[in-house]
């Protein structure tokens, strides 16, 4: 198994103004929107999807980092265990599928950036902590952006959530994991920049006139808003803190849907409400934290351990119900929830252009099936929608902007494409323009390239 080479380079002095980006190494501002060479790159690592881009003259470019030529991979990790071999992004899921889960498969990492409970992971013989994980993606895009280049460039740009998601709320621990990570990767010098900034940076670059802009960047597993003024005389600007009048975030979004079909359609299959006798005439349910494990996308990983299987067994013996506690057991025995999280997202995005979907499962002795409209499907991520909401007022609180002053909505990320939201964001704007990004996946990762320095 390979290990991972950490550099421990002593930590840089930190700084980041929440209206725009300072080079915490050197402590300087420097320009979104100008020519430069390749000296840097910038990254989007997202919970779903990473993509990698570069300023070449006036323009940004993505790599192309994923199979076919996709300019983004999957977030995604897999560990062989017949050749010790670790595979990366798109490969990473190909290979889970055809290993038959002989190995152990990662997902959605970013969302335990926070989490003080999450320490490391034991895959094989080598302890993980989160941040050696990041790197082994960071560290592959980039090699894919340094044979394009033809540099080993140094510096990058990352993206960060307003708000991370996750357990913990510790914005603090979860930029710092998310530098290190950058530093294994092979960067000496590491700046941030909020991903609606940068989407916002992205979205300039076609604008004729001067507008004020609401960004909201949905993706995996943040909601993040910016509202800036944006116009082709300001994108020169060397300063941009003046036209940023509020950022706000959420951390929730296309993660929370998906695990609010799974907690609202299956966790009693897999025996949420199932009892066991722990002593002669004690009955207990099983513990509330497997099942807060098992309706978190984010937190499925948790359940992949000796210790949760050993539970199950013993729970298994004494269960009301020991049918549906060996569901749960087959499902963590053979790392089958990214799997079933799979099907549950396709679902969700064939609503996105259908009245209905079907959601279908079966493997390893497990059928979930599921019959899904629209409607439903809206009452079902009520709550996300909420919390979603609610960040979309935190900013107007903080800017004091009127609603009637706001020119246009840009939605942005893959969250975007879901009908309720649009619908949220123009029953909140109804004197505003909505305009959904052309390419929703991609406007954060051109926007952190325009964010590179200018030397």
């Amino acid at each position: 198994m390979r290990s991972i080479d950490r550099c421990h380079r002593p930590p840089g002095r930190f700084i980041l103004d929440s209206r725009y980006l300072m080079w915490y190494e050197k402590g300087l501002s420097f320009s979104s929107g100008c020519t430069m060479t390749v000296t840097t790159y910038g990254i989007d690592f997202g919970t779903t999807n990473s993509a990698i881009a570069f300023m070449d003259t006036h323009r940004s470019i993505v790599v192309p980092v994923g199979k076919n030529g996709r300019k983004m991979i999957r977030s995604e990790l897999f560990f062989s265990r017949d050749d010790d071999a670790i595979y990366v992004g798109d490969a990473a899921f190909d290979e889970y599928l055809a290993s038959e889960k002989w190995g152990r498969f990662i997902q959605s990492i970013k969302s335990v950036l926070p989490s003080r409970l999450f320490t490391s992971t034991r895959i094989g013989t080598t302890e993980y902590e989160a941040e050696d994980l990041i790197a082994l993606i960071l560290e592959f895009l980039k090699k894919k952006a340094d044979g394009v280049t033809g540099r080993n460039v140094k510096k990058v740009v990352l993206g960060r959530p307003v708000t991370f998601a996750g357990d913990g709320n510790n914005e603090q621990l979860a930029e710092q994991r998310l530098r290190t990570a950058a530093e294994y990767a092979g960067f000496d010098e590491i700046a941030f920049q909020f991903e609606p900034i940068a989407a916002a940076m992205a979205y300039e670059q076609t604008l004729a006139s001067e507008k004020l802009v609401l960004v909201a960047d949905l993706g995996g597993g943040t909601s993040d808003f910016s509202l800036i003024r944006l116009g082709p005389k300001r994108k020169h600007l060397k300063n941009r803190a003046p036209d940023v009048l509020a950022t706000a975030g959420v951390g929730m979004a296309g993660d929370a849907l998906d695990s609010a079909i799974m907690s609202s359609n299956f966790r009693d299959y897999f025996g949420a409400h199932v009892q066991y006798e722990n002593w002669p005439g004690q009955w207990l349910s099983i513990p509330s934290s497997v099942f807060i494990d098992l309706c978190h996308k984010g937190r499925v990983i948790y359940l992949y351990n000796e210790g949760v299987q050993d539970q199950l067994r013993d729970i298994i013996r004494t269960a009301d119900d020991p049918l549906a506690v060996s569901r749960l057991l087959r499902l963590v025995e053979n790392n089958l929830g990214h799997q079933v999280y799979e099907t549950i997202e396709s679902g969700k995005k064939e609503l996105s252009n259908h009245d209905f979907t079907q959601i279908q499962f079966a493997k390893e002795g497990l059928e979930l099936r599921l019959d899904l409209s629209r409607s439903q499907f809206n009452d079902i991520i009520h709550g996300t929608v909420s919390h979603i909401e609610h960040g979309v007022d935190a900013l107007l609180r903080s800017a004091g902007v009127a609603v009637s002053d706001i020119d246009t909505v840009y939605m942005t990320g893959g969250t975007s494409l879901v009908p309720r939201l649009q619908a949220l964001m123009q029953t909140k704007f109804p004197f505003s323009a909505l305009e959904i990004s052309e390419d929703s996946f991609l406007s954060v990762v051109n926007g952190l390239a325009l964010c590179g320095p200018t030397r």
